[in-house]
Protein backbone atom coordinates (compact mmCIF):
# COMPACT_ATOMS: atom_id res chain seq x y z
CA UNK A 1 0.00 0.00 0.00
CA UNK A 2 1.26 3.71 -0.87
CA UNK A 3 1.83 5.63 2.57
CA UNK A 4 -1.18 8.34 2.68
CA UNK A 5 0.46 11.81 3.22
CA UNK A 6 -0.14 13.46 6.56
CA UNK A 7 1.42 17.33 7.10
CA UNK A 8 2.44 17.62 11.21
CA UNK A 9 2.63 21.36 12.33
CA UNK A 10 4.61 21.31 15.06
CA UNK A 11 7.43 22.48 17.02
CA UNK A 12 7.99 20.06 19.42
CA UNK A 13 10.12 17.26 18.86
CA UNK A 14 8.92 14.68 21.14
CA UNK A 15 5.15 15.17 19.15
CA UNK A 16 7.28 14.89 15.63
CA UNK A 17 8.93 11.80 16.48
CA UNK A 18 5.75 10.26 17.80
CA UNK A 19 3.91 11.05 15.02
CA UNK A 20 6.88 9.82 12.52
CA UNK A 21 7.09 6.21 14.61
CA UNK A 22 3.54 5.93 14.61
CA UNK A 23 3.04 6.60 10.51
CA UNK A 24 4.42 3.75 9.19
CA UNK A 25 2.15 1.24 10.50
CA UNK A 26 -1.12 2.53 9.66
CA UNK A 27 0.67 4.15 6.58
CA UNK A 28 1.46 8.06 6.27
CA UNK A 29 3.89 9.62 5.54
CA UNK A 30 4.69 12.48 7.88
CA UNK A 31 5.74 15.61 5.91
CA UNK A 32 6.91 18.25 9.05
CA UNK A 33 6.35 21.79 9.47
CA UNK A 34 7.64 23.68 12.48
CA UNK A 35 6.56 26.93 11.98
CA UNK A 36 2.70 28.32 11.47
CA UNK A 37 3.75 30.44 8.65
CA UNK A 38 5.16 27.07 6.77
CA UNK A 39 2.34 24.72 7.86
CA UNK A 40 -0.25 27.14 6.22
CA UNK A 41 1.76 27.40 3.38
CA UNK A 42 2.38 23.64 2.86
CA UNK A 43 -1.09 23.40 3.41
CA UNK A 44 -2.49 25.95 0.40
CA UNK A 45 0.33 24.39 -1.82
CA UNK A 46 -0.53 20.80 -1.73
CA UNK A 47 -2.96 18.31 -0.85
CA UNK A 48 -2.58 15.82 1.77
CA UNK A 49 -4.59 12.97 3.27
CA UNK A 50 -4.75 14.64 6.41
CA UNK A 51 -3.25 17.25 8.51
CA UNK A 52 -1.96 17.74 12.57
CA UNK A 53 -2.03 21.06 14.05
CA UNK A 54 -0.29 21.53 17.54
CA UNK A 55 -1.67 24.33 19.28
CA UNK A 56 1.73 24.90 21.25
CA UNK A 57 3.29 25.99 17.02
CA UNK A 58 2.44 29.63 18.50
CA UNK A 59 0.91 30.34 22.11
CA UNK A 60 0.29 34.20 21.19
CA UNK A 61 -2.37 33.59 18.47
CA UNK A 62 -6.30 32.72 19.13
CA UNK A 63 -6.46 28.67 18.63
CA UNK A 64 -9.93 28.73 17.03
CA UNK A 65 -9.66 31.61 14.39
CA UNK A 66 -6.34 29.37 13.25
CA UNK A 67 -8.33 26.40 13.62
CA UNK A 68 -11.05 27.69 11.30
CA UNK A 69 -8.55 29.38 9.08
CA UNK A 70 -6.76 25.92 8.41
CA UNK A 71 -10.57 24.42 8.00
CA UNK A 72 -11.30 27.25 5.15
CA UNK A 73 -8.12 26.35 3.20
CA UNK A 74 -9.04 22.60 2.90
CA UNK A 75 -13.02 21.93 4.71
CA UNK A 76 -12.68 18.58 3.72
CA UNK A 77 -9.21 17.23 4.99
CA UNK A 78 -9.25 15.38 8.17
CA UNK A 79 -7.83 17.47 10.68
CA UNK A 80 -6.40 16.50 14.12
CA UNK A 81 -5.40 18.79 17.11
CA UNK A 82 -2.80 18.39 19.44
CA UNK A 83 -3.43 20.47 22.78
CA UNK A 84 -2.11 20.30 26.09
CA UNK A 85 -5.44 21.87 27.70
CA UNK A 86 -8.58 20.41 26.98
CA UNK A 87 -11.50 21.24 28.65
CA UNK A 88 -15.42 20.95 27.76
CA UNK A 89 -15.63 24.09 26.27
CA UNK A 90 -12.54 24.54 24.50
CA UNK A 91 -13.44 20.93 23.07
CA UNK A 92 -16.81 21.61 21.85
CA UNK A 93 -15.65 25.18 19.79
CA UNK A 94 -12.75 23.27 18.23
CA UNK A 95 -15.23 20.60 17.33
CA UNK A 96 -17.70 22.69 15.77
CA UNK A 97 -14.91 24.05 13.79
CA UNK A 98 -14.91 20.78 12.03
CA UNK A 99 -11.48 19.12 13.68
CA UNK A 100 -11.70 15.36 13.58
CA UNK A 101 -10.09 14.35 16.12
CA UNK A 102 -8.41 16.07 19.36
CA UNK A 103 -5.19 14.83 20.94
CA UNK A 104 -4.23 15.70 24.36
CA UNK A 105 -0.48 15.51 25.49
CA UNK A 106 1.59 14.49 26.16
CA UNK A 107 1.36 11.87 23.38
CA UNK A 108 2.36 8.05 23.00
CA UNK A 109 2.16 6.27 20.49
CA UNK A 110 -0.52 3.93 21.00
CA UNK A 111 -2.93 7.47 20.89
CA UNK A 112 -1.09 8.79 17.97
CA UNK A 113 -1.97 5.43 15.63
CA UNK A 114 -5.61 5.14 16.79
CA UNK A 115 -6.10 9.06 15.35
CA UNK A 116 -4.26 7.81 12.36
CA UNK A 117 -6.35 4.86 11.97
CA UNK A 118 -9.08 6.56 12.27
CA UNK A 119 -8.15 9.01 9.97
CA UNK A 120 -7.59 5.89 7.33
CA UNK A 121 -10.77 4.44 7.90
CA UNK A 122 -12.70 7.67 7.39
CA UNK A 123 -10.79 7.70 3.79
CA UNK A 124 -11.44 4.67 2.98
CA UNK A 125 -15.61 5.00 3.72
CA UNK A 126 -15.27 8.33 1.36
CA UNK A 127 -13.59 6.71 -0.71
CA UNK A 128 -16.48 3.62 -0.53
CA UNK A 129 -19.05 6.45 -0.52
CA UNK A 130 -17.41 7.86 -4.31
CA UNK A 131 -17.84 3.98 -6.09
CA UNK A 132 -21.04 3.35 -5.12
Amino acid sequence: MVPLKIVLGSPIGQTIQIFQEAAPIVPFEVIVEQKLEDFLLTIQEQSYHAMVFDLAMRADIDPVKTIRLIRQMRPKVPLIVVTTELDKKFGSQIMNEGVFHIITAPLNKETVHTAMLAILNAIKSEAAKRIT
